[in-house]
């Protein structure tokens, strides 16, 4: 029996042990705690068990360390999400953290300084005059020629490294292993770019009233012709066209400044000035030149409103500028394929559809028409003889009818002039207000000249270039 035990021992030691031994490496970003447990669960081959709801909505939003202890990457993470653990053969809990009675353990009272270095990754060069930050006690220093720094803190307290072109990283005194921290470059988005009459500037630095559209904006919507892509895109720009395909659409970016001449912006495509003058050869047929670019071409759109922008193309630019630049090859020893599809359907927007009246409806206005057209035939003062025969219908009487006479003669004209034809030219004897007023037509005339519209875009492309071509 004694020799069982002591095996079984053995046994448990032999997989307890190595949680405690392992090294992990991470790097993450704004990734879930889930994800960071998985990550570790596989450089460890440890299992974790923990409750959904206890980590599910857990954001991670920077977390780095390099061969540290499994142990000290656990006590971090807790630390940071106010959360405990324990491993036992090999299988880590995670838990939410028992608050000690009074608040507050000795080791988090102590005061403890860190010393260590600070390199850049990559190339692990010592970085000069890095701040080190402790945000809670309002205590800073920077690291000298050779990457050092040294700061003091309690037990727990947030150390912030920060350097300008490099991620703010931030590490737990105590907790995380401060020897050797890596700054990772930081990644900047450009500003927007201002394509004006003299160069290129960011949009900070343009005082002029200006709207830039770059492709991302145009890729994100289903249009044949660049001029669309304006609406509610740019404030105070007015599109207009006739829906035929390749007319010239209306561009009203300044109103209405002539009422002759043009009142179109100008357009500066890659540096030159377009005519926008009809290139059909036919004033019934018209075409713009416009509609020839396509919108997968185009690189980014500027839009040069105020009179101080216009001014840089003299009187041409009086009513607004709109400069666009197509997109350019890449110098490249090979050639680049791109690849888009859209696809959908269209409908007309209910709010503009007309509202047309129904079969019993007209026949109603038209027979009223009809009988004020009789009445005033007759001759005599007709508002006059309308008011009485609206307000006493039985009663008065002119040329010997009443009301419901004359507008029994309009029902009967309604009758004959659309009464329905047979083949052999002869007319049917329809009652249209009596029992064959379902014979009348009800057709929605808009709806059957319209349809949802199914549509489907596809645009390759092919760049590249060298230092003397562009393609």
């Amino acid at each position: 029996m004694k020799v069982s035990f002591l095996v079984l021992i053995s046994f448990l030691l032999l997989i307890h042990t190595p949680a405690f031994g392992q090294r992990v490496s991470l790097s993450v970003r704004e990734a879930t705690l889930e994800h960071v447990l998985d990550e570790i669960s596989s450089q460890t081959n440890s299992l974790f068990l923990y409750k959904d709801n206890l980590i599910k909505n857990i954001k991670v939003l920077s977390f780095q360390v390099k061969n540290a202890q499994l142990t000290h990457v656990l006590d971090k993470l807790c630390q940071q999400y106010g959360l405990d653990y324990r491993i036992i053969a090999g299988t880590i809990t995670i838990f939410n953290k028992e608050t000690p009675l009074d608040g507050t353990s000795s080791n988090q009272k102590k005061v403890l300084t860190a010393h260590g270095k600070v390199v850049s990754d990559p190339g692990n060069i010592p970085m000069v005059g890095v701040t080190v930050k402790n945000a809670d006690r309002s205590l800073s220093t920077m690291t000298d020629s050779a990457g050092h720094f040294t700061i003091t803190g309690i037990h727990g307290d947030k150390i912030s490294f920060q350097h300008i072109g490099y991620v703010t990283y931030i590490l737990v005194l105590g907790i995380d292993n401060m020897d050797e921290v890596l700054l990772n470059n930081s990644v900047q988005t450009l500003s927007e770019v201002v394509v004006t009459g003299y160069g290129d500037l960011n949009r900070e630095e343009y005082s002029g009233s200006v709207t830039v559209m770059t492709s991302e904006d145009i890729a994100d919507r289903p249009i044949s012709s660049f001029e669309h892509v304006f609406g509610g895109k740019v404030p105070g720009l007015v599109v207009s066209s006739s829906g035929q395909p390749g007319d010239i659409a209306e561009v009203r970016l300044r109103g209405f400044g002539s009422m002759s001449s043009s009142n179109q912006p100008l357009y500066v495509i890659d540096g030159i000035i377009f005519d926008q003058d009809n290139t059909s050869g036919h004033s019934n047929a018209v075409s713009s030149p416009m509609a020839m670019i396509n919108p997968a071409d185009i690189a980014n759109i500027t839009v040069l409103k105020d009179a101080a922008s216009a001014s840089l193309y003299g009187s041409q630019g009086a009513n607004g500028v709109i400069v666009i630049t197509t997109k350019q090859g890449i110098p490249s020893n090979r050639m680049r394929f791109g690849l888009s599809a859209q696809s959908g359907v269209s409908n007309i927007f209910s709010a503009v559809k007309p509202e047309f009246v129904t079969a019993e409806q007209y026949k109603e206005l038209w027979t009223e028409g009809q009988m004020h057209r009789l009445i005033q035939a007759q001759g005599g003062d007709f508002k006059q003889n309308l008011d009485n025969l609206y307000h006493n219908k039985l009663g008065y009487f002119l040329d010997g009818l009443n009301y419901y006479q004359w507008h029994k003669l309009a029902q009967q004209d309604f009758n004959n002039y659309y009464a329905l034809q047979k083949p052999d030219g002869t007319y049917y004897d329809y009652d249209f207000w009596g029992d064959d007023a379902d014979k009348l037509p009800n057709t929605d005339w808009f709806d059957e000249i319209t349809r949802t519209a199914k549509f489907q875009q596809y645009n390759l492309s092919m760049t590249g270039g060298s230092t003397n071509l562009k393609y």
